[in-house]
């Protein structure tokens, strides 16, 4: 995990490698480009009912999962009803729990989070 204070950019949820360009990445007036600290590790969230990714995130790569646990019963919650209990969290066919990071489970830029 780097600590040196660098940083990368971001585009419609894509980390941005220096040889794009704005026409590159279809970018229109006003497009929002995000920093986001060289400590962060970008992840995708997968719905396992609706067989796609919900969002892209960053997340500090010591960060722990339970706050990622918090927004998805939020989000569940509102939309159906469903209490925490009724979904988990996995990373390469395991149960992530609230206390894993992503550095403690080797992830990388990339990486799908599914939402079981």
């Amino acid at each position: 995990m780097k600590k040196d204070g660098s940083f990368f950019f971001m585009y419609d949820g894509h980390k941005i490698s220096l040889d794009e360009t704005p026409d590159s990445l279809g970018m229109k007036d006003r497009a929002e480009i995000i920093c986001v600290p060289s400590s962060h590790v970008i992840i995708d969230i997968f719905n396992v009912e609706t067989q796609e990714v919900q969002w892209v995130n960053t997340i500090n790569s010591s960060s722990q999962f339970q706050l990622l646990y918090k927004y998805c019963e939020d989000k569940r919650s509102q939309h159906k009803g469903k209490s925490r209990s009724s979904f988990y969290l996995e990373f390469n066919g395991s149960r992530i729990n609230h206390d894993d990071t992503p550095h403690s489970l080797g992830m990388g830029d990339g990486d799908r989070v599914v939402v079981s």
